[in-house]
């Protein structure tokens, strides 16, 4: 038995005091009570150390479960608070909010405050939430590029809206192909209302920005603003003398020699061969980038020599006093004014706003995307006339596991992958990657998931977006098809490992280690040197999974491999998109619309008349059960989102399981340009 074991009782009987008397004890026998009470091991010849420790132990459970019923109550009596809420009078949740306007008015706004995802927002109502959340506490707004576009296009057929107000300040991360889908949706807009219907203003323009607002005719720029860009450019710190100088030794496995994501470890400077490689592929993204710009904004072009001589800037600079004066010189943008100024001329021509004086009356983007109360979810039936197109999506760094729902996992893929297998008229993918790798396992989990699919006889294509490589080439692989915009850097096929040694560092300091072990193959190498049968082992799976990699590479492009040898196609070299369709590493030069367009006509043949295309996020699943259900639902309008916010940390289960402290193998490019 254990001490305090909660499933060992003992009957105790309690009767009258022994000083009755023996007719009175019979008497009142029928009034004996037998009590169940966890047990406590008698003490009775114990020493006093034992009874201390039995008494340590009484203490220490009763303080447990006072604990855990305290938090069970405070969370049940939580719940029953917010219940009540919901059944009160909702007028009084918004004494003190805006008054709302359900009104669509003239006048759009698309305020871009925030990063814009190429992943389309997650339909899943505990997601939303979360979203709300984040936008009410931390001002951080979410925005996709395929809400955006679907509500221009919505407000292009609207009669009522007439102009589109387009606020690019505080544009978060967007990459170079979401800009320019967003430019030709706004293009779109500005050619059905006119050429004066559409104004955009931003106190300093990014690269995405600018390229956004050159789908105005209209674009404005705050007297103390200008261009947070010059030209692109990148830059690694080199930290091979810092590792000497701390006796830290990087243990480096790779394969391709011209997989530079190590050499910050092992050098203090960019290879000839890298950074030749590199000046190419920016050189090539400017001039790209330049010709976007000048497709619509024809002085666009003078951003080059504006920049690339100094001494010449300089001078304009002082010349003309602000940056913003220079742009307006050169028709890069069309007028200077501040923001409080050009909403001013917005409420002479649209009228003021309800709840501030300094406002529009405007109608944003995100009221066109609302869905009317009560919309039925439609059934889907089998339909020989009719197909679908699943868009999935891999965004970012490769990972195994992560706890956030939209990383590129194998969970993420696979949650996307069963969504689009509900629709019984599935007849094609298209995965739209935009990642320059990651982990090799989970790279090769969620091309294993892609071959079932494929093995169902679903066609895949795959749209490579700003940078697919390493380990997203690796995905790619699986695929009937592969294009790539024109902006795609791609390749980077090789594989490394990266691991420390730190036994120098800690036996300096008087630290050693020692111990017994099998085989030098499972000793612990933290403060003694890694064994010469590791580092064997690991430059023996590394080379073993690049060789994997080109056999992939091999069965999928087997014209791309029969006329070309490895070194011009792989090592670890990466392409611009012109010259992967030149090694055949690609067959087409496309967007997504081109992509779909493509796999739209393969599937349309025989019975098969019309094509759905279905964008897919991932969902994220839990085990909060009725509570989740609970909190997405109306329940949380009525809870302060600070403690809203809190349950959901508290409630939602991490997994704390540490994987084995190992190197792990990578296929990742450190290739990376911001926009």
């Amino acid at each position: 038995m254990k001490i305090n074991d909660p499933h060992d009782f003992t009957v105790l009987t309690q009767g009258n005091s022994s000083s009755q008397s023996d007719s009175q004890n019979n008497t009142n026998s029928t009034s004996e009570k037998t009590v169940y009470i966890h047990s406590t091991p008698q003490t009775k010849g114990h020493g006093p150390l034992c009874r201390f420790l039995l008494a340590i132990g009484s203490a220490i459970t009763f303080v447990r479960n006072f604990v855990f019923n305290l938090i069970f109550l405070i969370l049940a009596l939580l719940v029953f608070c917010s219940l009540c809420l919901v059944n009160s009078d909702k007028s009084n949740s918004s004494l003190f909010a805006d008054e709302p306007d359900n009104e669509i008015h003239p006048l759009l706004s698309l305020n871009l405050d925030g990063p814009v995802k190429e992943m389309p927002a997650s339909e899943d109502e505990y997601a939303k939430v979360l979203r709300n959340l984040n936008e009410s506490l931390y001002n951080v707004k979410e925005h996709d590029v395929l809400s955006i576009e679907k509500a221009l296009k919505k407000a292009e057929s609207d009669e009522r809206i007439k102009a589109l107000y387009v606020n690019l300040s505080n544009l978060g991360p967007t990459s170079l192909g979401a800009a320019i889908r967003i430019r030709d949706a706004i293009e779109s807009f500005r050619i059905k209302k006119g050429d004066n219907s559409v104004v955009v203003f931003a106190r300093y323009y990014t690269p995405a920005a600018y390229l956004i607002a050159t789908g105005s005719k209209n674009i404005a720029i705050d007297p103390l603003g200008g261009f947070t860009f010059k030209g692109f450019s990148t830059s690694q710190l080199y930290v091979a003398d810092m590792l000497e100088r701390f006796k830290i030794e990087p243990l480096v496995f790779r394969a391709g020699a011209y997989k530079s994501a190590v050499e910050p470890l092992i050098s203090n400077h960019m290879s000839d061969e890298v950074k030749a490689e590199y000046q190419q592929i920016f050189d090539y993204l400017w001039d790209y980038y330049i010709r976007k710009l000048s497709e619509k904004v024809p002085s666009s072009r003078q951003l080059k020599e504006i920049y690339k001589d100094d001494t010449r800037y300089l001078y304009m600079l002082k010349k003309l006093g602000s940056e913003a004066s220079l742009l307006k010189k050169f028709n890069l943008v069309n007028e200077v004014i501040n923001e409080i100024n050009l909403k001013t001329t917005l409420i002479t021509s649209y009228g003021k706003s309800k709840n501030s004086f300094f406002e529009p009356k405007y109608t944003d983007y995100t009221r066109l995307l609302e869905k009317p109360a009560g919309t039925p979810e439609k059934t889907i039936l089998k339909n020989p006339t009719k197909a679908t197109i699943a868009v999935i999506y891999g965004i970012d760094e490769i990972t195994d596991k992560s706890d956030d729902v939209n990383a590129f996992t194998p969970a993420s893929i696979k949650s996307q992958l069963e969504q689009a297998c509900k629709d019984p008229n599935l007849k094609g993918i298209v995965l739209y990657l935009n990642s320059g790798g990651g982990s090799v396992t989970a790279s090769e989990d969620i091309r294993i998931l892609l071959e079932k699919m494929k093995k169902r006889g679903i066609r895949i294509y795959v749209s490579m977006n700003s940078l697919t490589a390493s380990g997203a080439y690796w995905i790619s692989t699986v695929a009937h098809k592969l294009f790539a915009t024109e902006s795609t850097i791609t390749g980077s096929i090789g594989v490394f490992a990266v691991t420390f040694g730190t036994n120098r560092l800690l036996n300096e300091y008087g630290v050693y280690e020692d111990g017994v072990q099998t085989s030098t193959l499972e000793m612990n190498s933290l403060g003694r040197s890694m064994p010469a049968s590791q580092k064997e082992a690991y430059a023996i799976e590394v080379n073993s999974i690049y060789q994997n990699f080109l056999s992939l590479v091999k069965n999928s492009r087997p014209r791309m491999t029969r006329t070309n040898k490895v070194e011009n196609y792989a090592e670890g070299r990466v392409f611009t998109a012109k010259q992967a369709l030149n090694l055949h590493m690609i067959d087409e030069i496309g967007d997504l619309n081109s992509v779909i367009a493509s796999l739209s006509s393969t599937i349309k043949k025989g019975q098969i008349k019309t094509v759905e295309v279905k964008h897919y996020a991932p969902q994220s699943k839990d085990n909060l059960g009725f509570l989740k259900s609970i909190f997405s639902g109306s329940v949380s309008a009525y809870i302060p989102n600070q403690y809203l916010k809190i349950l959901f940390n508290t409630l939602v289960k991490h997994d704390s399981t540490k994987a084995e402290q190992r190197a792990m193998i990578m296929a990742l490019t450190p290739y990376e340009v911001k926009f």
